[in-house]
């Protein structure tokens, strides 16, 4: 579709020009890593966490929900407001 455009900007054309508006949340982290399994210790760094109580806003999609409910035990969700 973008083929001469470097896959940064082809993604920034592509969320353009879905013209859709993504929502945002605020993932916490409530609990400790310690003594979770290996794959949940990987998915909250993925998420941008670390230590109990750090928070990251992320967008509000299938890919972020999905790891969301992976360690659902471990975090809490807040919808951001618009």
């Amino acid at each position: 579709m973008y083929p001469l455009l470097p896959l940064v900007e082809r993604f920034k054309l592509k969320k353009l020009s879905r013209g859709d508006k993504m929502g945002m949340l605020r993932v916490t982290q409530t609990k400790s890593i310690i003594k979770t399994m290996r794959t949940q210790k990987l998915t909250i760094k993925a998420l941008g966490l670390g230590r109990p109580n750090y928070f990251k806003i992320l967008p509000d999609n299938p890919q972020t929900w999905g790891m969301i409910r992976k360690v659902e035990h471990l975090v809490k969700v807040e919808k951001l407001p618009d």
